[in-house]
């Protein structure tokens, strides 16, 4: 091999060492600019969260039906729902039942546990306007859209709101 034909070492290779296959040399002014980005997309998403800016906040639509309810656990494990505003009960969910609103309940449960929140504290479950359904944990403030959930669940809270338009009219 004639020393022209023989091949030009990369500026990182120091003389006497073997090239590295697998390196890739990357141009460090892309990798800067990579790395400014990412911090500047984290530093303003933490601006963002902890100071309200750039928040859009959507008001709920006035609403048409409401009732404020607590949710009692029992001692088989069943939990009665009650209409807080009447005391009067709307439905029982058996213990062994592992429907919608007891999983919504176990999320919100968790919540108020987590910040020591009296567990019998109401909600206000409420048909709006718009036709959404939603569940207002009143100690959190806490707001579940329930029919993001599927018309089908939404149809399972929508019921409570029904039953205790019922119970009203029959006393």
């Amino acid at each position: 091999m004639s020393a022209s034909s023989t091949p030009t070492s990369p500026s990182h290779i120091r003389p006497g060492e073997q090239p590295d296959a697998n390196f890739i040399h990357f141009p460090r002014s892309v990798l800067t600019g990579a790395a400014v980005l990412l911090s500047l997309t984290c530093a303003f998403a933490y601006v963002a969260r902890t100071s309200d800016i750039g928040a859009h906040r959507l008001r709920p639509a006035p609403a048409v039906a409401s009732v404020d309810l607590q949710f009692i656990t029992l001692a088989d494990g069943a939990i009665e729902i009650r209409d807080a505003q009447r005391n009067a009960d709307i439905k029982t969910l058996p213990a062994k039942s592992d429907g919608f609103i007891k999983i919504v309940l176990r999320s919100v449960m968790q919540e108020r546990t987590s910040k020591g929140i009296d567990p019998a504290a109401t909600f206000r479950l409420s048909q709006l306007t718009d036709g959404q359904t939603i569940l207002q944990d009143m100690a959190t403030g806490r707001i579940i859209t329930v029919g993001a959930f599927g018309s089908g669940n939404r149809a399972v809270f929508a019921e409570l709101l029904g039953a205790r338009d019922n119970r009203g009219r029959s006393e």
